[in-house]
Parts: C-alpha cells; sequence; structure tokens
C-alpha cells in the first residue's frame, strides 16, 4: 500500500472515531472531569 493511500486510510479512519465519539453520553461532572485531567487545571 503506497504511502498516499495508507494517509488517506488514516483519516477516514480518525473521521469514523470522531463520528462514534459522538455517541458517547457524559454527565455535565464527567466532562469537567475529563476537561480538567487534560488541561491540568480547573475550568476558569
Amino acid at each position: 500500500m503506497n504511502r498516499d493511500l495508507r494517509s488517506k486510510m488514516q483519516k477516514i479512519e480518525r473521521v469514523c472515531s470522531a463520528i462514534e465519539a459522538l455517541e458517547i453520553k457524559l454527565k455535565r461532572e464527567d466532562w469537567f472531569r475529563i476537561w480538567t485531567a487534560a488541561k491540568g487545571h480547573e475550568v476558569p
């Protein structure tokens, strides 16, 4: 498989993963915990 095709397939996989992520249901508290963990500080 050439690099261009591999790159396009990886992009498609990332888009598919993002679409699947839209189905995740989070409570507001869980969302803020994830945000805090990602940023390293609480929401301003």
